[in-house]
């Protein structure tokens, strides 16, 4: 790296990540000890009660509003304090790129290891940092996140992308998208297995999944969604659990987390970011339909005195169900998400089995249920629930519905 680099999570704690180079946010609460020593502290705190401080008393500082100067302890911050990260360096990122058009490069961040990104962690889990001065995304190029964590891109100058970054399932992926499958999904309730099984629950982030539908002509109940988690770190969506009495999960994939620290973003007509999660499978050897995975989250912080241009499109919808098998044959898994307001449509399912939920798109943030399958049948899988558009500051002007979905949000992290 060219400079000494941090990550803070705002309203969690700010961690370190290089000696000497720790910033919290303004009036935040000091939480990094120091046992009495101020040799312990990183430059331009004190130790005070136990607690690195600034010397005047507090955590103070400019981090919380992006920066082109250095701010009172001699670092470069970006990303706002309402926000739910920052990112502070010694010197600001200098690696002006556009990659090769026609290229699909993936961002692999982790678990054993990682392709193309750091690894920073943070009080709430460990992210996947990529850091320039101006980045471009030729029209016919591909960005695409997979792994454990959450993939953060700091671009201090102008994003621009006409390709497409994606941390969202699509035909083919056979891999877990960046940040998903969160530990802090919950547990849905479990379908049941008679002459029939219950389809699976879709997952919950967002919105919440739709409930599976019954089996066995309501004689096999079908599975619950878990409660939303809450929203207190970037991360990726829940997924969709398994239909009941299928030899394999088939349960859709969540949707991944990326996040973008820019100071100024243009995603054209021809770009897209998707961190939609994918559709449950259809229902085997009687099986119930697997229920959808939750959309996951893109979060997008503009610098102060910057701008966010959207003509493209932006999503993070929910997947939808598959549909339940019966003893005349299998179910069929739902489809995919393509865009903001196009809604993946529940798998249809063997004769006499039920249907699986609509995933969501739009205004449209729950998962639909699951249709029940009659006698000796099983029921489809619920859709899964939106995930989160996040954009900072909240004056921004993203676009209309039909370029963004869900509707972005600026909560206070």
């Amino acid at each position: 790296m060219r400079g000494a680099s941090f990550v803070c999570t705002v309203a969690i704690v700010a961690i370190v990540a290089a000696v000497g180079c720790y910033q919290a946010p303004r009036d935040a609460p000091c939480t990094v000890s120091c046992a009495g020593q101020t040799a312990t502290c990183p430059s331009g705190l004190v130790c005070q009660g136990g607690i690195c401080a600034s010397p005047g008393g507090g955590c103070g500082g400019d981090a919380g509003v992006d920066v082109d100067a250095p701010n009172d302890v001699g670092m470069y911050c970006y990303g706002h304090a309402e926000g739910p990260l920052q990112v502070c360096r010694s010197q600001p990122p200098s690696r002006d790129e556009t990659i090769p058009d026609g290229t699909e490069y993936e961002f692999v961040t982790g678990g054993a290891g990682q392709t193309g990104c750091t690894v920073v962690a943070t009080p709430t889990g460990e992210i996947c940092l990529v850091e320039y001065n101006s980045l471009t995304i030729p029209t016919t190029t591909r960005l695409v996140g997979n792994g454990s964590r959450p993939l953060v891109f700091l671009v201090a100058g102008h994003l621009k992308v006409d390709g497409v970054i994606s941390v969202g399932e699509e035909p083919g992926n056979l891999l877990s998208r960046a940040g998903a499958a969160s530990n802090a999904c919950g547990t849905p309730g479990t379908p049941a297995v008679t002459m029939g099984a219950g389809g699976g629950a879709g997952g919950s982030f967002g919105g919440p999944g739709g409930g599976g539908g019954t089996g066995n002509g309501g004689d096999a109940q079908g599975g619950s969604a878990a409660a939303e988690p809450s929203l207190d770190r970037i991360r990726g969506g829940c997924p969709g659990q398994g239909g009941a009495g299928n030899p394999v999960d088939n349960g859709g994939r969540a949707g991944g987390a990326v996040y973008f620290i820019v100071g100024t973003m243009t995603v054209t007509a021809t770009g897209s970011i998707n961190a939609s999660g994918g559709p449950g499978g259809g229902g085997t050897s009687g099986g119930g339909g697997g229920g959808g995975g939750a959309g996951g989250l893109i979060g997008i912080d503009v610098a102060q005195g910057g701008g966010l241009m959207l003509s493209g499109t932006v999503f993070a919808n929910g997947g939808a169900g598959g549909g339940g098998a019966s003893v005349a044959g299998p179910g069929m898994a739902g489809t995919y998400s393509t865009g903001p307001i196009a809604r993946g449509l529940g798998g249809s399912p063997g004769v006499g089995g039920g249907s699986g939920g609509a995933g969501t798109g739009g205004l449209v943030l729950d998962g639909s249920m699951g249709a029940p399958g009659g006698a000796a049948a099983s029921g489809g899988g619920g859709g899964g629930g939106a995930g989160h558009v996040l954009i900072y500051p909240a004056t921004e002007n993203p676009g209309p519905v039909s370029s963004i979905a869900p509707p972005p949000t600026s909560p206070a992290l």
